[in-house]
């Protein structure tokens, strides 16, 4: 048998549980962590995005710091998730991702059940509408204003 040191059983202890249970429904105002290509089982490729909830419905803190996941398939029916995401940063589909990272969006969060896969049956969030975050669409305007005149 193993025992834990007593300072990192202490801290064990002490540690928050954290939730893996979906996100009420509701818009979250999420930071970008990062973007990162994905190749689905079926081969089917896609940008999946990573965001961190700053403050939930009604500006609620309670889910500050959740994780949440969307992936923009490749493909002509799904092109405008690109192009909703891209513009909610207020960049061109043309632009690099890194230049969105750390930058703020307002998602609309629902729950559904999954139909298939590894959690076929049970309840996961989808973000349905990714939209811009008055508090940054300033200045993403001006960066993309800045972009177009380099060009």
């Amino acid at each position: 048998m193993v025992a834990l040191p007593a300072d990192i059983a202490a801290a064990a202890e002490k540690a928050e549980t954290k939730s893996f249970e979906p996100l009420p429904a509701g818009e979250y105002r999420v930071v970008l962590e990062k973007a990162e290509f994905r190749t689905a089982q079926t081969g089917t490729k896609g940008l999946n995005f990573t965001y961190k909830v700053i403050e939930g419905p009604g500006d609620s803190t309670e889910h500050k710091g959740r994780l949440l996941w969307d992936t923009c398939w490749f493909g002509d029916r799904a092109a405008w998730r690109l192009k909703m995401t891209f513009s909610a940063f207020g960049f061109p589909t043309t632009a690099d991702t890194d230049l969105m990272v750390g930058k703020s969006v307002i998602v609309s969060v629902t729950r559904e059940e999954q139909e298939r896969g590894k959690n076929a049956g049970r309840m996961v969030n989808n973000i349905a509408n990714v939209s811009a975050d008055p508090a940054q669409a300033m200045e993403a305007a001006q960066t993309a204003t800045a972009m177009v005149d380099e060009f």
